[in-house]
């Protein structure tokens, strides 16, 4: 595991535009003042240090703060987007709330879908690997209210209804 010291010896990160540059050239790196990472397949950008891959937003908390984090979130779900402000230390389960619209969502809201035996939406959220099922609801509106009350209070600032 690579620490603070040795990560600001080999690269410099920029907290308000999310890039890291080489200090230092070396075999297979490019030279000093180079932009450092390359895009995974699941979009993050990777830095390899000491022959081990890293995650960039990991290594950005690490540089700021000293301590490597075990989660770490976008706020803006952007994967790339490694600017400080955009990252915050998290659980799982709150980084995997924050996350966007499932491709099979039909109601346009997530965690509210139509039961079709019951004519109604129904509203259902995760938290702590837990399903919660907060209710039926004849009215898409009155589920979506329900949705972020309890989205507000499983969640906290972690909460991102979409």
């Amino acid at each position: 595991m690579i620490t603070q010291e040795r990560l600001k010896e080999m690269l410099y990160y920029h907290p308000e535009s999310g890039d890291f540059v080489w200090h230092i050239g070396g075999k297979g790196r490019p030279g000093t003042g180079r932009q450092a990472g390359t895009l995974t397949v699941n979009g993050y950008i990777q830095i390899v240090l000491n022959r081990k891959l890293y995650l960039a937003h990991r290594l950005a908390v690490l540089y700021m703060t000293g301590d490597w984090p075990e989660n770490v979130d976008h706020e803006d779900l952007c994967r790339t987007n490694n600017k400080y402000s955009n990252l915050r230390i998290c659980s799982w389960a709150q980084n995997r709330h924050n996350s966007g619209m499932p491709k099979t969502n039909t109601s346009g809201f997530k965690d509210v879908f139509w039961y079709a035996s019951k004519k109604k939406w129904h509203v259902q959220v995760r938290a702590f690997n837990q399903r919660h099922h907060l209710g039926y609801f004849e009215k898409i509106e009155d589920a979506v209210k329900a949705r972020d009350a309890g989205i507000a209070r499983l969640h906290g600032n972690f909460a991102r209804a979409a």
